[in-house]
């Protein structure tokens, strides 16, 4: 809301990450904490950093992943009363009052899931240039109408953080399906990871779509089994398909190519090796 009205008024607006100011501060020495104090320091981490500019998103978008938002809040809502549930069914002895109200309190989310799956549909049918978009996204393996939605808002919500410019191995690190290292000198601590920053909900459904994708045939297929006879597990595998899928999914979105499944696009480079 601050920031609209401070762009409503041409005001530049830079909005930043709030653990990497809380790092910068604490990297400088800073140790006290008062109003006066924060304001100094995120003035200065202005002046000094230069963070980017923020540019709203397109208003057809913003609506639509608040929708998304509040979808996956009722989901997680729905599973942990059908988890409350199925434990108070199998206790011997429980409240009578305790399981009436998990299962008002199932009847009353289950609609409203409902409600807001078909308000994000609308919404998406209703918006020509979200609609017209997201057709092309469908023809990545993995990647089917539930996926597509969530998928297009935030290749667009990126695409406006980053004005355009940025790259696939940008987006896969705002997603968190970027590879980590965990390695000093010749001692290796741990197997390569994922970092497991950003939008865990797309990264989740990725992840599923992958599982999906990998069962026709088709590049993802090829893509997946050629990792597995390296040698590579088949989580691993799998996390380097779902990356595969937003590589391909920025791709599309920035070029609107036709995408053959089968086949493969050479504009769409070269298949790249997990890790």
């Amino acid at each position: 809301m601050l920031a609209r009205f401070a762009i409503s008024n041409e005001w530049q607006v830079a909005l930043v990450n709030p653990g990497q100011v809380r790092q910068w501060i604490k990297a400088i020495g800073t140790r006290g904490k008062t109003d006066r104090l924060d304001s100094q320091l995120l003035a200065r981490y202005g002046a000094e950093v230069h963070p980017p500019l923020w540019t709203p998103p397109p208003e057809e978008v913003e609506p639509l992943s608040h929708l998304l938002s509040r979808l996956d809040d009722l989901k997680k809502m729905l599973r942990a009363e059908k988890n409350r549930q199925h434990t108070s069914n199998t206790q011997p002895v429980c409240s009578k009052t305790a399981r009436e109200s998990i299962d008002k309190s199932i009847a009353f989310i289950e609609p409203q899931i409902e409600i807001v799956s078909k308000a994000i549909l609308e919404h998406f049918q209703n918006h020509p240039l979200l609609a017209h978009k997201a057709e092309p996204l469908k023809s990545i393996p993995g990647i089917g109408e539930k996926k597509v939605i969530p998928l297009r808002v935030l290749l667009e919500q990126f695409s406006t953080l980053t004005h355009g410019s940025a790259n696939a191995k940008q987006l896969t690190a705002y997603v968190g399906l970027d590879p980590v290292d965990h390695q000093s000198g010749s001692r290796v601590f741990r197997r390569s990871t994922i970092s497991k920053r950003g939008n865990k909900r797309l990264r989740s459904q990725l992840y599923v779509g992958a599982l999906g994708g990998i069962r026709g045939n088709n590049r993802l297929r090829h893509f997946y089994h050629r990792l597995v006879e390296k040698g590579k597990s088949k989580k691993l595998a799998l996390c380097a398909c779902a990356r595969k899928m937003l590589v391909w999914s920025w791709a599309v979105f920035n070029t609107d190519p036709s995408f053959d499944a089968a086949v493969g696009n050479p504009a769409f480079g070269a298949d790249e090796t997990a890790r």
